[in-house]
């Protein structure tokens, strides 16, 4: 997605640096004003993300496939997110 023009900042709650490029612990530490977020992780923490976005204010989530709960996307749709589900980035990056 870097190669096509896409700014990327990554979450790691466990590292500051990851394949040397750097890592925010959490939502609410990104720069300035993000417009999407890209969600990979177990789905056990997935409501998590979703709402820390929703505080930060971002817009736009895709949740990939199996990542995905019932729970995450009741509550961005609830939220009015413009959610992306049940597929995979890979197949449209």
């Amino acid at each position: 997605m870097k190669e096509i023009g896409f700014d990327l900042y990554l979450i790691h709650a466990d590292t500051d640096i990851l394949h040397g490029q750097l890592c925010y612990r959490n939502i609410s530490l990104l720069p300035g004003d993000i417009d999407g977020l890209l969600i990979i992780i177990p789905k056990t923490e997935t409501l998590g993300v979703v709402e820390e976005a929703v505080k930060k204010g971002i817009p736009n989530i895709w949740i990939q496939q199996m990542s995905e709960t019932p729970e995450s996307i009741e509550y961005a749709i609830s939220n009015k997110v413009n959610l992306v589900t049940g597929q995979c980035i890979l197949m449209f990056a």
